[in-house]
């Protein structure tokens, strides 16, 4: 009896480690920097899944600001790397009950999308965002470049800011995705 109970629970543990994640929180997935006419620019694929928690918040009339944030780092040898570009681009995602619509905006574009999935992946794909001017990369030299997304809590109604504090539904943060750049 012993024996089967343990059996179970090996089999309960190997299938809770094989069952595919489906975890609240933004991971990036790719993202990589290129260079069009006089500029660069950065494209990634970021995952995005909301918990019961913000979609109920969506829902309720609260809005929700998204922070992407990028940098470009040139290392140097004798002291700290030096920053060649840092910058931020803010999204807001709101929902209307009378169309029963999600918004999403940056800046003054604004789309409308019907469900919380279309969100996701509209705010999952960061698509032409021009980061650098073309003469600002040395060609032959390394840069580590860096992006990161997260929902900015700081942007919230002040009396909802005190009740997310270091509530772990309330922080979807990407951390630093890194990589090189080698124009």
């Amino acid at each position: 009896m012993l024996r089967r109970v343990f059996s179970v629970f090996l089999l309960g543990l190997f299938w809770l480690a094989a069952a595919p994640a489906l975890a609240d929180g933004i991971t990036v997935k790719s993202a990589e920097m290129f260079q069009v006419e006089d500029a660069w620019v950065v494209e990634a694929d970021v995952d995005i899944n909301f918990n019961p928690t913000l979609e109920e918040a969506l829902t309720k009339g609260i809005t929700l600001y998204f922070v992407a944030e990028f940098e470009l780092v040139r290392p140097r040898s004798y002291w700290f790397g030096e920053t060649v570009a840092s910058l931020q681009q803010q999204y807001r995602l709101r929902y209307n009950a009378l169309t029963r619509q999600y918004q999403l905006s940056t800046g003054i574009i604004h789309k409308n999308l019907d469900s919380l999935d279309e969100v996701r992946h509209s705010l999952g794909q960061i698509r032409g965002w021009r980061v650098a001017d073309r003469d600002v990369l040395k060609k032959g030299q390394n840069y580590r470049a860096g992006l990161s997304l997260r929902l900015d809590t700081s942007r919230l109604p002040k009396p909802l800011q005190l009740s997310t504090m270091g509530a772990r539904e309330w922080s979807l943060d990407s951390g630093w995705y890194y990589w090189t750049e080698k124009p």
